[in-house]
């Protein structure tokens, strides 16, 4: 991703700056979503898995990347503390 596309872009949530996460935490998720144990902050549980995510500021939501798709739809986060 273009680092003066990110810099752009919003936590539709908290809307704090986003930054990309961490490879082990992307690989931790996809993990979980093989198992089916991953919902989005709704509760849904996330069947497809994903190359790649962004983090708000505070590292609490993850927001899916697929096929440079970003998915920055407040019910889709991940919750990532907890």
């Amino acid at each position: 991703m273009k680092p003066e596309v990110l810099s752009l872009l919003r936590c539709p949530v908290s809307e704090s700056p986003l930054s990309l996460a961490d490879a082990d935490v992307v690989a931790e998720l996809n993990q979980r979503i093989e198992a089916g144990t991953l919902t989005n902050r709704i509760g849904q549980v996330i069947e497809q898995s994903f190359e790649a995510g962004l983090v708000n500021a505070d590292r609490s939501l993850l927001f899916a990347v697929r096929g440079e798709i970003m998915v920055l739809v407040a019910d889709q986060a991940i919750e990532l503390n907890g």
